[in-house]
């Protein structure tokens, strides 16, 4: 059974975090899908995990002069979960929702649309969207792995979902409530699936995850 439609929640402002190590080979393409997004206010905090090729000089030329964008740089080795509370310590104070997205995910321009209709329900602390791999037919492995991505979302994610039970805030693209980001102490240092880990602990606090 389907869950109820809800009704969309009023525009609100929402910040964009984009961790990223040694992503300068395609980080532009990413950051022109983000460009193109369409609904509310975006903020976007880029965060520099250390890297040590072109991606802190990208990120400081794609935030300069763009209303809104900033950028950080964290020490080599600080880690994805490091970098993404630097990026919510720096989300500006009006954004009610916080969304995270993997350096190598080309945004589609309604992905913010339509994550943010979960939020209507007051005890939504989370949701995440699908991911399409591109490229899928280039080799037996790929297509394997396309398939096995496919089956994570739209069978086991898919039908906790439709039970209600909380599936997990995909790391890729993801959206939080910040206030129940906050409750938790954001994504737990050291952490090397901070999706996974952080949806245990919202759930765990009383929170729901789309």
């Amino acid at each position: 059974r389907s869950p109820s439609p809800s009704p969309s929640p009023s525009p609100t402002s929402v910040c964009l975090i984009i961790p990223a190590r040694n992503e300068a080979a395609g980080l532009e393409v990413v950051l022109e899908s983000v460009v193109g997004l369409e609904g509310p206010p975006v903020a976007v905090v880029l965060v520099d995990d250390g890297s040590s090729d072109a991606t802190p000089q990208l990120m400081k030329r794609w935030a300069a002069g763009r209303e809104g964008w900033s950028w950080r740089r964290l020490d080599p080795g600080a880690g994805k979960a490091a970098a993404l509370n630097a990026g919510l310590a720096a989300a500006p104070a009006q954004a009610a929702l916080i969304a995270v997205c993997d350096a190598d995910v080309r945004l589609s321009a309604d992905c913010l649309l339509a994550l943010m209709p979960a939020f209507a329900d007051p005890r939504v602390g989370a949701a995440s969207g699908l991911l399409v791999p591109t490229g899928a037919d280039r080799s037996i492995v790929s297509r394997y792995c396309a398939l096995e991505l496919a089956q994570h979302q739209l069978v086991t994610s898919a039908g906790k979902d439709r039970l209600g039970l909380d599936p997990p805030a995909h790391g890729w693209l993801a959206c939080y409530r910040r206030t129940a980001l906050e409750q938790i102490g954001g994504f737990a240092p050291g952490s090397h699936g901070e999706d996974v880990q952080s949806t245990a602990v919202l759930v765990a606090a009383g929170w729901r995850t789309r």
